[in-house]
Parts: C-alpha cells; structure tokens; sequence
C-alpha cells in the first residue's frame, strides 16, 4: 500500500520552504543559466558529422539511404550545431556589417518597438482585469473611466503596432538587399574588378 501523506506532515517542509523561498529561486535561477549556458558552449564545441567515415559511418548512410524512399515525406530536420552557429555568424556579418550601419540602427528600432508593444499589452491587461471587476462590484463612474482609459490607450497601440509592420518590412528588404549584393559580388566581381564571371546561353 502506497504511503499517505497527510498535512501535518508537510507542513514543516512548506514552513521551511516559505523561509528559504528567495535563497531556493537564486539557486534554482542560477543552476538554469548554468545549464544553459553549458549547452550552448557544448553545442558550440560539438563538430559536425562527416558521413562516410569509417564502417559505421557507411552501413548508417547505405541504411540512410534504402530508408530515404519511404521517409521522403517527412521534412529533413535541422541540426544546431557549430556548423550551423558558423553559418549563421558570417550571415549575421553579411546582413549586419557594422553597428552603425543602416541594418542595426533598424535592429535597435524594431526591438525597442517590441519592447514598447509588450509594456502596452501588459498595460491592457490589467486595464482589462479593471474593467471587469468594476462591472462585477456594479461601479459605474470606475467601469466609464476605466473604458476611457482603454480607448485612450488604443492610441498609442496602433501607433506602435504600424510602426513595427513598417520597419519589419523595411528591416527584411535591407536585409535581402545585402544578401543579393553580396552573391553579385561573388558571382560578378566588385565594382572595377576584371575577375568576372559570365555564362553564355
């Protein structure tokens, strides 16, 4: 028969968890960082797979293989590993080349306007918990302010909302602008350069 524990059991060790409360969460806060933090630097150290290395290496891709016919529906998942966090670096120094530059000034924009967004709409939603609670207690003159104060703050929240569909556009047209001039000048040279490349048809 499983054990029964009943509350006065318990209660010393709610009692000494309501005492040591802060110190628990500190501990609990910091052994997260931690963790994280070590998987990010294992998942940066890792190094990627070479396929055809070895008989183990060849059997999983001849299996890899004889299997791809019958998985060929499913979608290829993506590996986060140091291979994918260098790919993502030199695109990160293509789309963003300095902070001063234009991509980064539109960066800083598009995340405080998120910020900005998040403080609104917690703000609503206590607006809204307000609404409701004068209407329960049958308060009129709290439940009209309260419906003032909510159509006042829509103001600002469709100013801020227009604005980030704006500079997500305009961060994204940057962004592919880069990455186009980039494969031009890999493809074709730089401008003067006698290193270009043509295709004839």
């Amino acid at each position: 028969m499983a054990p029964v524990f009943s509350k006065p059991d318990l209660k010393p060790y709610a009692d000494a968890y309501i005492r040591h409360r802060p110190n628990i969460q500190r501990v609990l806060n910091l052994g997260f960082a931690v963790w994280t933090i070590g998987g990010t630097y294992w998942a940066l150290q890792a190094k990627p797979k070479n396929a055809g290395q070895g008989r183990g290496s060849s059997r999983r891709s001849k299996k890899g293989e004889a299997n791809a016919a019958g998985d060929s529906s499913k979608p290829k998942r993506v590996q986060i590993d140091a291979l994918f966090y260098q790919r993502l670096k030199a695109l990160l120094r293509i789309v963003i080349p300095g902070i001063r530059s234009r991509e980064a000034m539109l960066l800083v924009m598009h995340s405080s306007l998120l910020v900005f967004r998040t403080a609104i709409s917690i703000y609503v939603a206590k607006l809204d918990g307000r609404v409701v609670g004068s209407l329960v207690r049958a308060q009129p003159v709290p439940f009209l302010l309260n419906i003032l104060r909510w159509l006042l703050v829509a103001i600002p929240a469709t100013w801020c909302n227009s604005w980030l569909s704006y500079v997500q556009s305009k961060l994204a047209l940057a962004y592919r602008t880069r990455l186009t001039e980039k494969a031009m000048e890999l493809y074709l040279g730089g401008v003067g350069s006698q290193d270009k490349i043509y295709y004839k048809l």
